[in-house]
């Protein structure tokens, strides 16, 4: 029966997509809401996930302050935001600024860590013309949520 269990449980854990590996994004590769690894949700599931109603109403000012990282998991490095997951691999996020020109629009997308809820850490992301957005990384690296406020 302990083998049964055993492999039962080694089955899950690759069915489940525990093999995380090093995740570097930049614009490059597209805005963070058009990427495979991220699911899009709705402000009023976001605030399910992170069980708090009206958690980012306050948020939507853009007035979030200076960023201040307390978790030793996170950190700014130049114009990246990283996450380390324990035993995986890491959630790099590069800001990036592309000015006007004559014959194409601008673009900005820049990720500012806010803060923790249980669980999650808040991620803002402003983008050049639009209203802010956020994301919710999972503290053990297994979901990232675009929060759309449209």
């Amino acid at each position: 029966m302990k083998i049964f269990t055993n492999v039962l449980i080694a089955i899950l854990f690759f069915w489940a997509g525990d093999e995380a590996v090093a995740q570097s994004y930049d614009f490059r590769q597209g805005y963070i809401f058009e990427q495979k690894f991220v699911k899009r949700i709705s402000i009023s599931q976001a605030e399910e996930v992170a069980s708090s109603f009206g958690f980012f109403e306050p948020l939507m000012s853009w007035e979030w302050g200076v960023e201040k990282i307390a978790d030793p998991h996170v950190k700014r490095i130049g114009n990246r935001l990283v996450f380390d997951f324990d035993g995986k691999g890491s959630l790099s996020l590069r800001d990036y600024t592309r000015k006007a020109t004559k014959i194409a629009e601008g673009e900005l997308q820049k990720f500012v860590y806010i803060k923790s809820v249980p669980f999650y850490h808040v991620v803002g992301v402003l983008f050049g013309h639009d209203q802010p957005a956020f994301l919710l990384v999972s503290t053990v690296g297994e979901n990232i949520y675009f929060v759309d406020t449209h």
